[in-house]
């Protein structure tokens, strides 16, 4: 906009360019220009583990006065459990880099659930569609020394600029978030969901005069951790193609057991007289009402009111933010109950929670067996019903006389009719594996979960193709297709004409690069750029990085190059062990080999 500006010691002439004499007025220019503009939030993008770190570092290497909060005090890092956060005086950080990581690990965006890595630009297209202007990091500097200044203005005005779409993108989520939780803006922003909870909790018992718990010890988190409870029933599938599938779903499984049999750490009872019984032994009173499934029952029953307005209102995102936040706080009782950090933590509360959904889950899938349906697969709070035969009608049916047996609150749903669906097997036996599967919908929508192309640690190329034959095998059932298709792919790759950045492999470094056992090709890639002097230690650890394997060295770690240093690639590698692997898993239900896919014909083990 008009108001957007950069700030540079070097001459630039673009209306937009503020310039300073050095590096010190420049610093104390950016804090006038923040006490001008007086604002409640400064957002950021990766903020508080770089930018305001370093310009606290420079600050005080050149004696500048960096002011930037509205009140008295010093601004500071923190630690907040697994985040760094920058304390300001008097004002918001909002770390949209945080602020997109917890979004996509909830779910709260299933299109950022895509992403590869949570760089500025992949997030910025995960949220826009659009592309953001970019430079190698490696021209940056070659730009600013040899005075090529236009492109780095440019450049720099418009990461601000995509900051502020991200920033008008997530804000009304973060908002709410912060409303229903009863926490600050700040604090919401870089807390987890259990954190969320608790600060409810505390709420709430202070509302009603109950104590609240003290945080536990080390030596209770590891008794905890020891003992973990028992998880959810998941029947495995056989691994096959099938046509003809009902999806079936509990709503708010786990919310809505916790309050229909008041689950709570203060209702567990050993002599009392009206109780519910968990399938575990544990008894629960019915009377006085517990404060998570009373705060859960509150919850539940507002989103279930802000739905049917925003389904009247869909353009409002107010409204929108608020039924996900909601579904978030909900959501996450459960596995606060079970969180050995938790100050409410409850082994029989959690322990309970799952046994009373096995049981539901169980029952569901006898009943549908005794009304003719086949029970393809089940995990957690979701049934997949073989229809063979069976109508459309039939299956409402059945739904209704499961919601009559179910207490109130409780209710199983339609998820959607699947005109066919591809579920791989492990790799021994024809069992499947549990969440791998594609599913494709009467409307054409693909549901894909456990498959590559829905992690980050695969190159592009494998999850695209991986992609291709999922699609193929659904909408078409064209064997021919989909080896063509593959086997194209490999000719590509062999041929030396794919671009590099369809080849990057991303993983995050989360120690110390020095405290690493084996040399994992990240590793080595990483440790090879900073011996060459190409990266500094601090720019890699704690970071997601994206690696090549390339044609250079015996082993596939001494191939391992930084994306921004490889120039070539080692073909077999990414046949081998990206794009085969990544296809194999799903073609061999068609009956089709590794060595069919590389045009060898004859088998043989990878």
């Amino acid at each position: 906009g008009n108001d957007s500006k950069v700030l540079t010691t070097k001459k630039i002439e673009k209306d937009f360019v503020l310039i300073f004499e050095n590096e010190k007025s420049l610093i104390q220019g950016f804090s006038n220009i923040i006490s001008e503009l007086d604002p409640d939030i400064i957002a950021g993008y990766n903020s508080s583990n770089f930018d305001l770190p370093y310009l606290l570092a420079r600050s005080k290497a050149t004696k500048a006065n960096f002011s930037i909060g509205r009140l008295s005090g010093d601004v500071k890092k923190e630690h907040h459990g697994l985040i760094e956060a920058v304390h300001i005086p008097g004002r918001v950080n909002l770390d949209i880099y945080n602020v997109a990581k917890f979004v996509s690990v909830v779910g709260a965006a299933e299109k950022l659930i895509k992403v590869n890595n949570f760089k500025l630009d992949e997030i910025y297209t995960a949220v826009t569609g659009k592309k953001k202007r970019m430079i190698e990091r490696r021209d940056i500097w070659r730009l600013w020394d040899s005075n090529e200044l236009d492109e780095l203005a440019e450049y720099s005005l418009g990461d601000s600029l995509v900051l502020d779409e991200l920033y008008n993108f997530f804000i009304p989520l973060e908002l709410e978030v912060a409303k229903v939780s009863g926490t600050t803006l700040g604090e919401a922003a870089i807390s987890t969901t259990g954190q969320l909870v608790e600060w409810l909790l505390m709420r709430e018992a202070h509302k009603n005069n109950q104590i609240i718990p003290n945080k536990p010890s080390d030596e209770e988190i590891e008794r905890r951790l020891a003992n973990p409870v028992e998880g959810a029933y998941v029947k495995t599938p056989e691994a096959g193609i099938y046509k003809n599938i009902a999806v079936l779903d509990f709503r708010g499984l786990y919310p809505s057991i916790i309050v229909a049999h008041n689950i709570d750490p203060s209702t567990i009872c050993n002599d009392c007289t009206d109780y519910y019984e968990s399938p575990i032994g544990v008894r629960f009173r019915k009377e006085p009402i517990g404060i998570a499934p009373k705060l859960l029952k509150s919850l539940i029953e507002e989103r279930i009111e802000v739905k049917k307005a925003y389904k009247k209102d869909p353009d409002n995102k107010a409204l929108g933010a608020r039924n996900m936040a909601l579904k978030i706080l909900a959501n996450s009782f459960y596995g606060y109950l079970g969180y050995a950090r938790s100050r409410w933590y409850s082994r029989e509360c959690a322990g309970s929670v799952t046994a009373y959904g096995r049981q539901y889950i169980m029952s569901v899938i006898n009943e549908a067996e005794k009304s003719g349906f086949k029970s393809l697969y089940t995990d957690t709070d979701s049934v997949f019903l073989l229809l063979e035969g069976k109508s459309k009608d039939d299956v409402f049916a059945f739904l209704k006389k499961i919601n009559s047996m179910l207490p109130s609150g409780m209710e199983l749903e339609l998820e959607d009719f699947y005109t066919s669906g591809v579920f791989v097997g492990k790799r021994s036996g024809d069992v499947g594996a549990k969440k791998k599967y594609a599913l494709l919908s009467e409307n054409g929508r693909i549901k894909i979960r456990g498959f590559e192309l829905v992690r980050r640690d695969w190159a592009d190329i494998a999850r695209e193709t991986q992609r291709k034959v999922l699609e193929l095998i659904l909408k078409e059932g064209s064997k021919e297709k989909v080896i063509e298709t593959v086997r194209e792919v490999i000719e590509k790759l062999r041929s030396g004409n794919v671009p590099i950045k369809e080849l990057v492999i991303h993983t995050q470094l989360r120690k110390s690069i020095r405290s690493y056992d084996v040399t994992s090709p990240e590793l080595a890639a990483a440790k090879k750029a900073i011996e060459r002097g190409q990266k500094k230690v601090d720019e890699l650890e704690g970071t997601t990085i994206g690696y090549v394997i390339t044609k250079h060295g015996n082993t596939i770690s001494e191939k391992a190059e930084l994306e921004e240093f490889a120039t070539d690639y080692d073909a077999d590698y990414y046949i081998e062990h990206q794009v085969i692997p990544a296809t194999l898993k799903i073609l061999k239900e068609l009956g089709y080999s590794a060595d069919e896919l590389n045009g060898k014909g004859v088998q043989r083990k990878l």
